[in-house]
């Protein structure tokens, strides 16, 4: 075979190999595009990591629902009662917890009614509490009661608010749980299949951070540590960054 022969299957062969390389775009852009992805989240001498850039403000945009109030659900002396009841759940949880129970505020009472099949009308009590700083906590308690008007359950929780945003559970709430999605989605980049578990968040100042376990779903993997942070301004997220390790 001449040298010129050589020449042009060699041409051949670099422009067959690039044709299917282009077609192998074509046909697997979400393989590609993931391989970039992961190759582009490892930093030099340090934990893989995924930052996310600001999001469009109407993919991001944090919204606080709404919910349909009616009378409570208990006669008014017990609606009182029910209303100490939580405030002191509350301030019980605050002491398990180290923290300043002198300052527990009940804000606001109402009854809610809960789709067909869900149980009984509920008597929310919600107020606020003292905060790891100058933003107060907030606290929702929820209270159903049995046919005799004895009250069957009483569930409260305390979340951290949020610098700007209504002194309010619905809106804290909404708030913390849009940023925990934004950081694990985040953190789906570094481990793709695994499961979060463990998932603890403290907010400070405008950011939540979020830590927790990233448990394999292939058991040949190992478990590992993960933490994330998501910075929310004006009700809206512009930025999460996720790591693995503590």
């Amino acid at each position: 075979m001449t040298g010129q022969k050589r020449s042009r299957i060699a041409g051949i062969a670099l422009v067959a190999a690039a044709l299917l390389g282009i077609i192998a775009m074509a046909m697997f852009p979400g393989k590609m595009n993931r391989a970039s992805v992961g190759a582009s989240t490892e930093e030099p001498g340090g934990p893989p990591n995924a930052e996310q850039p600001p999001p469009a403000d109407t993919a991001h945009y944090i919204t606080t629902p709404e919910r349909a109030r009616i009378a409570s659900p208990f006669a008014e002396p017990s609606s009182d009662s029910i209303a100490g009841r939580c405030a002191a759940t509350v301030r019980e949880q605050l002491v398990a917890r180290g923290s300043d129970t002198s300052d527990v505020e009940i804000r606001e009472r109402y009854g809610v009614r809960p789709p067909p099949g869900r149980g009984p009308d509920s008597l929310i009590v919600e107020g606020t509490a003292r905060g790891s700083d100058t933003t107060r906590a907030v606290w929702h308690c929820a209270a159903t009661s049995y046919p005799s008007g004895a009250v069957a359950t009483l569930v409260a929780v305390i979340e951290d608010g949020w610098p700007g945003a209504a002194p309010g559970f619905d809106a804290a709430h909404a708030i913390n749980l849009a940023a925990e999605d934004a950081c694990l989605q985040s953190t789906k980049l570094i481990f793709p299949e695994y499961s979060f578990r463990g998932v603890t968040r403290v907010r400070a100042a405008d950011t939540l951070q979020i830590r927790g376990d990233a448990m394999p779903f292939n058991t040949g993997d190992l478990a590992a540590d993960f933490r994330c942070s998501a910075v929310v301004r004006g009700n809206r997220i512009v930025s999460t960054l996720a790591k693995a390790g503590k």
